[in-house]
């Protein structure tokens, strides 16, 4: 949990694997509505090894319905990049950073899906 801007924040990841590929799923949430997630921008980097993949977006609302794994507002890692930016072994080591900023104008067309 981030607090931010008077905001909270959650950054959630998971790692797991499907059939014998590994996949590290990492996303932000808000504490908030989605007309109130699209006043901020988040980056998100995982990495290790020298490596780094990074996402830009913006942040999901909790209170949004759970979508699937294939959400454009994810960063998915799947399969040997797991291992490029963790080590070869069964438990790679990543390293996530998240950045929060906030936007002067909405940095999308947002209507209130939650009421």
């Amino acid at each position: 949990i981030i607090n931010c801007y008077g905001k909270y924040f959650c950054v959630h990841t998971e790692a797991f694997f499907q059939a014998s590929t590994p996949i590290c799923v990492v996303f932000l949430s808000l504490t908030g509505n989605h007309a109130e997630a699209c006043n901020y921008s988040c980056s998100l980097e995982i990495g290790g090894n020298g490596r780094k993949l990074t996402f830009e977006g913006i942040p999901r609302s909790i209170r949004e319905s759970e979508r699937s794994l294939e959400s454009a507002d994810s960063l998915i890692v799947l399969g040997s990049m797991v291992h490029s930016l963790g080590g070869e072994t069964r438990e790679p080591k990543l390293e996530i950073t998240c950045r929060i900023r906030k936007s002067q104008i909405p940095m999308c067309a947002c209507v209130d899906k939650t009421g």
